[in-house]
């Protein structure tokens, strides 16, 4: 199978070691009160940000961020610039889960700590992955045991794509090979839209997407989701689960959430953290997450704390049980 050129330098980018910063806060672009992403700007992530970010004023009429996307070293260049960042609250970090739960099993050093170096405002929506098939697979292929049948007669098409070395995509990857007995390649890609351009041009037969990229794609048939990875079905989807098809193991959702750098005063942190959770049940943001396939979440601080050292246990036993070389 040709592997287009997207594809290697995504897997390149995405296994870079992280490194540690050194020095002193620096702000290359001089400007105030920015939402930090660890992605580019194609894909859900970026949106949801923008969108979250416009209704804030609303509920936090005191300040106002704009998203600055910030990839590099697998997402940890941001996470490392946030801690660096001046307690004052000019800036917040937009993460995505496994940054707070997964990486802390992956990588041997990590230059922060999900615990100690960042304050919980809100999470704002979970989401499950859709296993997508692209056009070069057979149209008959409708089941996660089709598609294995159909790989093991075209082996030459048995990569799967996902984002990030570590996501929830990589693990509903390894998981699905083994517990199946498939040899299934991974494929890591720099960003959503890297995929979905392979997926469409035939390098890729299939991929895990995150629920609202590519959601026009697959609700038209041109991409066709087979499977979620989450425990019950995404509302509004009629895509059955792997559970459902026989692969219980694969019970993986991630999430967007919003923290500011630890050490934050309180002053700052606690009437910011009140405005968060006051938005995020909102009728607004309902409808934010609705059009977006995201289930809503309405943990408070401290329940994002409990919440994160929770599913960082559960991606150390995912590790742990399927041989995840760390980096």
């Amino acid at each position: 199978m040709a592997v287009s050129r997207r594809a290697l330098l995504g897997l390149g980018a995405s296994m870079l070691l992280p490194r540690m910063a050194s020095g002193a806060h620096t702000d290359p672009k001089g400007a105030a009160n920015r939402a930090v992403f660890g992605y580019g700007r194609t894909g859900l992530g970026t949106e949801l940000g923008e969108k979250i970010l416009a209704l804030l004023p609303n509920y936090y009429p005191q300040r106002s961020w704009q998203i600055e996307n910030m990839p590099g070293e697998n997402s940890i260049r941001a996470m490392r610039y946030v801690c660096q960042a001046p307690r004052d609250g000019s800036t917040i970090l937009l993460a995505q889960s496994p940054q707070m739960t997964a990486f802390p099993s992956l990588y041997r050093q990590l230059p922060y700590s999900p615990e100690r170096d960042f304050i919980p405002l809100a999470i704002t929506g979970e989401y499950a992955l859709f296993m997508a098939l692209g056009p070069v697979v057979d149209p008959a292929v409708k089941s996660l045991d089709d598609y294995l049948r159909w790989v093991v007669k075209n082996p030459s098409f048995n990569n799967i794509g996902f984002t990030q070395f570590g996501s929830p995509g990589n693990m509903a990857q390894l998981i699905l090979s083994r517990e199946k007995g498939v040899a299934l390649q991974p494929q890591v890609y720099r960003g959503t839209s890297m995929i979905i351009d392979d997926l469409l041009e035939g390098y890729l037969a299939a991929a895990f997407l995150i629920g609202g990229n590519g959601a026009r794609l697959m609700r038209n048939g041109i991409l066709r989701p087979i499977a979620v990875t989450s425990q019950f079905r995404v509302p509004g989807w009629d895509v059955p689960t792997c559970r459902e098809q026989g692969i219980p193991q694969i019970n993986l959702t991630g999430w967007y959430g919003w923290f500011l750098p630890a050490g934050t005063p309180d002053s700052i942190a606690k009437p910011l953290q009140a405005a968060m959770q006051n938005l995020i049940v909102s009728y607004d943001c309902l409808e934010v997450l609705r059009s977006s396939s995201l289930k809503p979440v309405y943990d408070s601080p401290a329940t994002i704390t409990t919440r994160i050292k929770t599913e960082q246990a559960h991606y150390a036993a995912l590790v742990e049980e399927y041989r995840v070389q760390r980096v």
